[in-house]
């Protein structure tokens, strides 16, 4: 094995920290290579998340830092959904069981990818709210593409 991962999760089950380690074979250990951190809002939607990378072990630090912000699918509370410049929208996000919900203001092929790029499954949206089974799925992050455009999703 050349490569680990470590994940945290906070008290309602989201993911919150991930952290990257790959063996170097100079010192026979695994030596940290980058972390990605992911806020939530109250309703437990994904607001953010940074990545971290190149590891500065003599500096204890990292050298680079990415962050990118996301908008909650719809109105808190409310079930009032944004399909603003005919995006589509998913939800919940992060899924913590078996079902996604896709918004579509069309129709539309849809095709779920594991962050390596392996295609996982893929089928049909018609326009209006579809659900999706994804138990199949482990849990980990995920990219539907539709032909409107793609998303992360993330399965706990």
């Amino acid at each position: 094995m050349n490569y680990k991962k470590e994940s945290e999760y906070d008290s309602k089950g989201s993911l919150i920290a991930e952290k990257n380690f790959n063996w170097e074979v100079a010192t026979s250990q695994f030596v940290n290579r980058s972390q990605r951190k992911y806020e939530y809002n109250n309703d437990t939607f994904l607001t953010a998340e940074e990545d971290h990378y190149n590891w500065n072990a003599a500096m204890n630090n990292y050298g680079n830092r990415s962050r990118f912000e996301y908008r909650c699918p719809f109105k808190q509370n409310t079930n009032i959904f944004n399909l603003e410049n005919n995006a589509f929208n998913v939800f919940p996000n992060p899924i913590a069981g078996n079902i996604l919900n896709i918004v579509m203001p069309n129709v539309s092929n849809y095709t779920i990818y594991n962050i390596e790029g392996k295609q996982f499954m893929k089928g049909r949206l018609e326009k209006g709210i579809n659900t999706i089974e994804v138990s199949a799925l482990q849990k980990g992050v995920y990219l539907i593409k539709t032909e409107l455009g793609s998303q992360k999703i993330i399965i706990q």
